[in-house]
C-alpha cells in the first residue's frame, strides 16, 4: 500500500508537472477525497449517500470544465499531464483508504515513519535502474532546495497528515484540505507566474465547492 500510495502517488504528480502547470495540477489531484470514498465502496461495502453521490458528480464537471480549456490552451499534452495526475490522485486515495486503519495499529510516527523509509529505498531502486546522473554535480542551490522541499513539504507534512487522518478519518480529512488548490493557485501565481482562465477558475470553483460540502455534510453525521 504505501509502495503505490505513497511513493507512487509522489512520481506521477512530478511526471505530470511536466505536461501541465501547478494550479491545474491541484485542481485535478484535489479529486482524492471523491476517490477515497468510491474506494470505500467498492471494497469496503461503505454506502454513498445522496449528497455524496452529487458531490462528487459536481467535482468531476469542474474537471472536465477546468481540463478542457487546458487542452485548448496548451494541447495534448494536457492529456498526458492529466493523465498522470489523475493516477497520482488514485494511487493517494487508495494511501489514505489504507492508512485509515493501519495507522490506529501502528501510531502516527511508527506508521509514517516505515511510510517515508520505504518510499526513500523506491526511490533508490528506481533512480539506480534509470538514473544516468551525476548525484553529486549539481550546484548548491538544488541541494538546498532539496533539503527544504524534504523537511518542510515531505516530512512535516506527512506527520500532520497521519495525525489529522487518526483524529478524524480519511474522509473528512478533506475539509481541511480544502484549502490545498486555492493556496497552490496563489502561489503559482506569485512564484511561477501561473495564471488562471476564468473557465479554468469557474472549474476550480465547482470542485473545490464539492468537495468542502460533501465534507460539511459529512462531518455534521459524524
Amino acid at each position: 500500500m504505501v509502495l503505490w500510495g505513497y511513493y507512487l502517488a509522489s512520481y506521477f504528480d512530478f511526471v505530470g508537472l511536466t505536461y501541465i502547470k501547478a494550479s491545474l495540477e491541484r485542481i485535478i489531484l484535489f479529486l482524492y477525497p471523491t476517490i477515497v470514498i468510491l474506494l470505500n465502496r467498492i471494497f469496503l461495502k461503505q454506502a454513498i449517500s445522496k449528497i455524496q453521490a452529487i458531490a462528487i458528480g459536481l467535482t468531476y464537471v469542474g474537471i472536465i470544465i477546468a481540463f478542457s480549456d487546458e487542452v485548448n490552451v496548451s494541447g495534448t499534452d494536457a492529456y498526458f499531464g492529466g493523465f498522470f495526475i489523475l493516477l497520482s490522485a488514485i494511487t493517494y486515495a487508495s494511501y489514505l483508504v489504507g492508512s485509515g486503519w493501519l495507522i490506529p495499529k501502528f501510531g502516527v510516527i511508527k506508521f509514517t515513519a516505515y511510510a517515508m523509509l520505504v518510499s526513500c529505498f523506491c526511490v533508490f531502486i528506481h533512480y539506480g535502474f534509470i538514473g544516468k546522473m551525476d548525484l553529486f554535480g549539481f550546484a548548491w542551490e538544488v541541494y538546498l532546495l532539496g533539503f527544504l522541499i524534504a523537511v518542510f513539504a515531505t516530512v512535516i507534512p506527512s506527520f500532520l497528515v497521519s495525525l489529522s487522518i487518526k483524529m478524524i478519518s480519511s474522509s473528512n480529512f478533506a475539509i481541511v484540505a480544502g484549502i490545498g488548490p486555492i493556496s497552490t493557485i496563489i502561489l503559482a501565481s506569485i512564484f511561477l507566474n501561473e495564471s488562471l482562465t476564468l473557465l479554468q477558475f469557474f472549474g476550480a470553483l465547482i470542485v473545490i465547492g464539492g468537495i468542502v460540502f460533501m465534507s460539511i455534510k459529512s462531518r455534521k453525521k459524524d
